[in-house]
C-alpha cells in the first residue's frame, strides 16, 4: 500500500490566518519533508475566487516543486479540467513532467462551484462532456505520432502535435470525486481513482466493486491502476493529543472553507446549507470531522487497514487542512512514517 501527502491548498481559516509569503515557502518545505520521510507523492488542489488565496495554478506550483524535489511524485488532486483549455493544460503538464524527470500525476475533477464556472464563462452543464473530451485529447496527443485534428462540440484544433511530450509515455491519471458516476467514468477510460475524504470504508468498498464491474462492462484493463482515497488525517503519540490538535481545526475548516467557501454542503433536497441554518451547518461540519482518521499510531493503523481491506491501494493523507505551523505538520508526518507506514510495506 502506498501513501501520499496532501492535498495542499493554501487553505487558511480566519481562526488561524497565515501570510502567503510563508505558505508558498512552506509548501516547498512540506514536499521536501514528505520526500525525505518516504511518502510516494505530494499533492496540490485547485480552486478559484476564495478569500484565503486557495491555489489556483496547480501546474505552475508543481513546476516549483519539480525543481525543489528529486524523487517524490508531484500531482494535482484535483485539476478542475472543465475550466481549462485542454491543449494548453497538456502542454503545461508535459513541461512539468519533463522538469520533474517523469514524476507528474494528474487527478482530474469536475468542480461544482457556480462562481468558478460563471467567472470563466463556461456552462456548468457542460462540465462532464468537457472533462471526457479533455481526457480523450490527452490520450490522443500523447499516444499518437504526428499531428492530429480534433473537432467536437467543445473543442476544435487542427494539425496539433505534442512537443515536447511528457517524459512518461502517459503520466499517471486518475479521476477524483465522491459518486458512482465518477467511478464509472474512470473505469471507462481505464484510469485510476482518488475518492473524497468523507467516504467511509464501507462506502468505498461498494465504489471499488462498482469500478471493477464497470471496467468489465467497458472492456477496459484496470489491472495496473491505483485505487486511492483521500483522508483528513492526524497522528500523535496519544489519541487524546491527536484529537486535541486536529478536531477543532477540522471543525473550523469544514464549517468555514468547505461549507461557506466551497458551498459543498447540501441537504437531501439539494439546498445549500449555510449560515441561515446553523444547527444543520454544525451537524454537517461535525460529520466531516468524524470522518477523519485521528489518533495514536495503533488507532490510525487500524483505520487504514479497513481501507486496504475495502480494496484501496493508495491513501492520500491530508495533514494540512488549514495553516498549521510547519513543525507541527512535519512531526505528524514523521510519526506516521516511522510507526505506521512500515506495517503496510509491500
Amino acid at each position: 500500500m502506498k501513501f501520499g501527502a496532501g492535498y495542499w491548498s493554501m487553505a487558511g481559516t480566519r481562526l488561524r490566518p497565515r501570510h502567503h509569503a510563508l505558505l508558498y515557502d512552506e509548501m516547498i518545505r512540506d514536499a521536501q519533508a514528505a520526500e525525505r520521510l518516504g511518502y510516494s507523492d505530494y499533492w496540490l488542489v485547485e480552486h478559484h475566487f476564495w478569500y484565503d488565496g486557495h491555489i489556483n495554478a496547480e501546474l505552475t506550483a508543481l513546476g516549483a516543486l519539480a525543481a525543489a524535489t528529486d524523487t517524490i511524485g508531484i500531482g494535482t488532486s484535483c485539476l478542475l479540467m472543465p475550466l481549462h483549455d485542454p491543449l494548453r493544460a497538456a502542454e503545461m503538464a508535459a513541461t512539468v513532467d519533463r522538469l520533474s524527470g517523469g514524476r507528474l500525476r494528474l487527478v482530474f475533477g469536475l468542480g461544482y462551484r457556480d462562481e468558478e464556472y460563471d467567472a470563466f464563462g463556461i456552462s456548468r452543464k457542460a462540465r462532464a462532456p468537457r472533462l471526457e473530451r479533455s481526457i480523450e485529447l490527452l490520450d490522443a496527443l500523447w499516444g499518437t505520432d504526428g499531428p492530429i485534428d480534433v473537432a467536437n462540440k467543445h473543442f476544435t484544433y487542427t494539425g496539433i502535435e505534442a512537443r515536447p511530450r511528457p517524459l512518461q509515455q502517459r503520466p499517471l491519471m486518475y479521476l477524483g470525486g465522491f459518486v458512482p458516476k465518477t467511478v464509472e467514468r474512470a473505469a471507462k477510460y481505464g484510469i485510476g481513482l482518488q475518492l473524497g475524504p468523507v467516504i467511509s470504508a464501507d462506502q468505498g468498498r461498494e465504489l471499488v466493486a462498482r469500478y471493477h464491474e464497470a471496467a468489465a462492462e467497458f472492456g477496459t484493463d484496470v489491472s495496473g491502476v491505483e485505487i486511492g482515497i483521500c483522508r483528513d488525517f492526524w497522528v500523535a503519540p496519544t489519541t487524546v493529543e491527536a484529537r486535541r490538535v486536529a478536531r477543532p481545526r477540522l471543525f473550523h475548516y469544514y464549517g468555514e472553507t468547505v461549507a461557506l467557501g466551497w458551498k459543498l454542503f447540501r441537504d437531501p433536497d439539494g439546498e445549500l446549507i449555510y449560515l441561515d441554518r446553523p444547527d444543520l451547518l454544525r451537524a454537517y461540519a461535525s460529520a466531516g470531522v468524524d470522518a477523519a482518521i485521528v489518533g495514536d499510531p495503533d488507532t490510525v493503523g487500524e483505520e487504514i487497514m479497513k481501507l486496504r481491506d475495502a480494496g484501496f491501494t493508495y491513501v492520500q493523507l491530508r495533514f494540512r487542512f488549514d495553516s498549521q505551523p510547519a513543525e507541527l505538520i512535519h512531526g505528524a508526518m514523521e510519526l506516521f512514517a516511522s510507526d505506521v507506514m512500515p506495517a503496510f510495506a509491500d
